[in-house]
């Protein structure tokens, strides 16, 4: 009898986590397919210029996600952390150096999405940083740890996913990395996942061995992808417009045949500060060619936050991007 009870029990569990998986896989499948359009940005986090208020006040206007960079991973007292922060914290004047501080990041994400953006936390970012070289932490006995607390952090900040920055040439941690996002998306496969790629990509697929290892590696445990967006990083690449064009329609084919992609799930990235997108010129036709392929559309300025609240750079693009689409449904 207890032979029989224990074979019923397990043949229940094993029925409840096939459910759940099942679930799982449809869940990511759901909320992948009801994704579109997206106009988002950066927070320039360590550059010490945030200055909350006016930025909070000015960004919701033309752009709907956030990725405010939380930045490296590190293994404090022997626990994966999430950790870096910002150097200014809501309410105190900026360039205080009040972070890190988890309830002043909270408090950042909840005035975010009071204004109507979603939030997204990104680690990682360019290479030779602190943050950028924190993907060298990665192991395969703790990127569980990670993924684990990198949802916890979302969770305790309200913020809505985690945005991947790898930017190192190095297919080893890119790998690792890929594997937390898909772990990220097996424990809470509400929350949305992005990560940034390198522009250069052909008929044959991305240039950069680290991106074609993040992907593949960034599976859940159904083996659906774990990343909802890429952000293809075509600014101050030293690249002619006509050049990053080819980048993003290969980017386009290879997600698509690769990974089940949408288009509206591709962001062209764009600097107007870049000389190849300067207003009135190239960024009017760089954004009308997203608008024209049913790219989404991601900025980032490199002359950082003042600047980019002081030309509002997302209702610029916003509208370009509307505009293009208009003149593109009266032909």
């Amino acid at each position: 009898m207890k032979k029989n009870l224990f074979f019923l029990f397990a043949t229940l569990s094993l029925l409840g986590f096939a459910t759940d998986h099942a679930q799982n896989k449809n869940s990511v499948k759901a909320f992948q397919d009801g994704l579109g359009y997206e106009n988002s940005t950066w927070v320039e986090d360590w550059s010490a210029n945030l200055d909350t208020s006016p930025y909070i006040a000015a960004l919701p206007k033309g752009v709907n996600t956030i990725n405010v960079f939380v930045g490296q991973l590190a293994v404090v007292n022997g626990a994966a952390t999430i950790n870096g922060y910002s150097l200014d914290t809501p309410g105190k004047p900026a360039g205080t150096g009040a972070f890190p501080d988890v309830a002043a990041l909270t408090n950042f994400v909840q005035q975010c999405k009071a204004a109507g953006c979603s939030v997204k936390l990104s680690i990682g970012g360019q290479a030779g940083t602190t943050f950028g070289n924190s993907w060298n932490v990665l192991n395969s006995d703790n990127v569980d740890s990670f993924a684990q607390a990198l949802v916890d952090l979302c969770r305790t900040t309200g913020a809505d996913g985690a945005d991947f920055d790898y930017e190192m040439d190095d297919t080893t941690p890119a790998s690792f990395a890929g594997t937390m996002a898909g772990k990220f998306k097996d424990l809470a496969p509400d929350l949305a996942t992005s990560c940034c790629v390198f522009g250069g990509c052909d008929a044959s697929g991305p240039w950069h061995a680290c991106n074609t290892s993040f992907l593949a590696a960034a599976v859940t445990s159904q083996n659906w992808c774990a990343i909802d967006r890429v952000y293809v990083m075509t600014y101050w690449d030293g690249c002619p417009l006509s050049q990053n064009e080819g980048f993003m329609t290969s980017w386009n084919t290879w997600l698509i045949q690769q990974h089940g992609f949408t288009s509206a799930r591709i962001s062209a990235g764009v600097d107007p500060t870049d000389p190849n997108t300067l207003p009135n010129s190239g960024l009017n036709t760089w954004i009308g060619f997203a608008s024209q392929n049913g790219f989404s559309t991601a900025i980032w300025d490199q002359e950082g936050v003042d600047n980019y609240v002081a030309n509002s750079w997302g209702t610029v693009v916003r509208n370009i991007y509307q505009n293009a689409l208009t003149s593109l449904s009266k032909n």
